[in-house]
């Protein structure tokens, strides 16, 4: 056999070898992060299910009352993730989505703020009027307190504009969560561009729908 055509075959050998080590590993590395995940929703569930005997049931009732355009898995995401880190001060920003708000107002505690800009207090005051028995919990306009957590479901600000406008003010171990569903690919290839040249903890995953998660993690 010609030795340039020995040397060809072996080269051809030697990369379906090492392609085939590839995939193998890739399949695997899938399948491996797929249960350690299943794992850890499970055990996260189980927790959830420890603290909260709720889960899973929102006033839908209010809906009558607010047009709602955010998949209740995706609102039920937020609260648990709440709920998970037991984060007390929360700001939660939902433009035009006073249904989204006022389910976490009601099935978490502590202290809950919206902004000014980005509420409609006269729509959302006259509901609580009509059904207080959804509304026991106080909400107050945000103005610069520090925070554990800032939930966006729906907002005017860009991702840029939110992480800039809240990650300062976050507490040790707080978290910005942020639905994607109305931020573009660009925009978000921005932001994550941005968290990575500050070296800031983040995650792209999904609930229902795809979300942001910018923690600000405090080393020991």
């Amino acid at each position: 056999m010609d030795w340039k055509l020995s040397l060809g075959i072996s080269a051809v050998v030697v990369l379906f070898i090492g392609v085939s080590i590839f995939v193998g590993i890739y399949i695997w590395t899938k399948k491996y992060t797929k249960k350690f995940i299943e794992k850890t929703q499970r055990e996260n569930i189980e927790q959830l299910k420890s603290i909260r005997n709720d889960m899973g049931i929102l006033p839908f009732e209010l809906e009558n009352n607010f047009k709602n355009k955010i998949n209740p898995y995706d609102i039920e995401g937020v609260i648990n993730t709440i709920f998970l880190n037991s984060y007390k001060t929360k700001l939660i920003i939902a433009k035009d989505e006073e249904f989204s708000f006022a389910c976490v107002s009601l099935k978490t505690k502590d202290q809950i703020y919206y902004e000014l800009k980005e509420f409609n207090f006269e729509k959302y005051n006259q509901v609580r009027f009509e059904k207080p028995e959804y509304f026991p919990n106080e909400i107050l306009p945000y103005n610069g307190q520090n925070l554990d957590f800032v939930g966006v479901f729906r907002s005017n600000y860009g991702l840029e504009e939110i992480f800039e406008k809240y990650y300062s003010i976050l507490n040790p171990n707080g978290m910005i969560m942020v639905l994607l569903k109305n931020y573009s690919k660009r925009s978000l290839n921005a932001i994550i561009q941005t968290l990575k040249s500050k070296n800031i903890n983040y995650e792209v995953s999904y609930i229902s729908s795809k979300f942001l998660f910018i923690s600000k993690k405090i080393e020991i």
